[in-house]
């Protein structure tokens, strides 16, 4: 028998608030990605002078995968949160908490925009120039 002098961390099942880390993280990265939506369109049209206008308009390519991942990842969840607060009175205190969480993992992905501002740009151009043809 071999004796442990550490914790058993399982970083798998970490949950915070009965919030997995997994849900935490993917608010992170959609807000960053909604964050860099219309500047990194704006940034994109700096780039390419010669289809500036089709550029500055493009930021709804970034904001509809944004919306997808939004509405595919993060709302069912939110709405199980919620819905279990309702129900649950022992969940009703933390509901306030789970909140403040997610608020956090906004203002995280608020930095982590600064990021992947500049690729969100190139993949605007990207697109944009397959698109003028």
């Amino acid at each position: 028998m071999r004796l442990r002098l550490y914790p058993n961390l399982n970083l798998r099942q970490f949950r915070y608030l009965g919030i997995s880390k997994r849900f935490i993280f993917l608010n992170v990265l959609v807000t960053a990605i909604y964050t860099v939506g219309v500047l990194s369109s704006l940034y994109a049209a700096h780039l390419l002078p010669h289809l500036s206008t089709t550029a500055s308009q493009a930021s709804g390519l970034i904001n509809g995968i944004a919306t997808i991942l939004l509405t595919i990842f993060i709302d069912p969840q939110l709405g199980l949160i919620t819905d279990q607060a309702i129900h649950q009175d022992q969940s009703k205190p933390l509901l306030g908490k789970i909140y403040v969480l997610l608020m956090i993992s906004r203002f995280f992905g608020t930095m982590l925009a600064q990021v992947i501002i500049v690729p969100a740009a190139y993949f605007i151009g990207m697109a944009v120039q397959i698109l003028s043809g």
